[in-house]
């Protein structure tokens, strides 16, 4: 059974009957050994956090529809999404479960200079899978 309300920037329609491996194929630089979904399945719970930047508060953002929140170089709107992800495996079950709390950082809370520092380092596959517009890092130089 799969439930799942606002993936940030993912489709949960796509990924259902796909291994862990399959889901983050196209994640780049996500190298999955299969120690770690093991672990997944067997351990925990574990707690990981993602992050990625976003043009509006709106928590429903599929993959497919990510184009259609723009940043907008004259009204500049930016948001650091953060996604609080918790695995906890059930070996007797041959399964785990897999929480996501996702959230958006106001602008007093987001730590604009560190934002910088990732973005201005990611490189250029990570900058298209994170959907970073052009103008977004410019935006946020003005902010530090």
């Amino acid at each position: 059974m799969l439930h799942f309300c606002f993936p940030s920037g993912w489709s949960p329609a796509e990924v259902i009957g796909e291994s862990f491996a399959g889901t983050h194929a196209d994640v780049p630089g996500m190298a999955l050994p299969p120690a770690l979904t093991h672990s997944m399945m067997t351990g925990g719970p574990f707690v990981r956090y993602n992050w990625g930047v976003a043009y509006s508060q709106d928590l429903l953002r599929y993959h497919k529809d990510r184009n259609t929140y723009r940043f907008n170089p004259s009204a500049p709107k930016v948001y650091v999404q953060v996604e609080r992800q918790l695995t906890k495996g059930f070996p007797e079950a041959n399964c785990a479960i897999f929480i996501v709390r996702q959230y958006n950082l106001d602008h007093a809370e987001t730590d604009w200079p560190a934002l910088l520092t990732a973005l201005e380092g990611m490189p250029p596959e990570g900058v298209e899978y994170k959907g970073i517009q052009p103008g977004v890092i410019d935006h946020v130089r003005t902010l530090v």
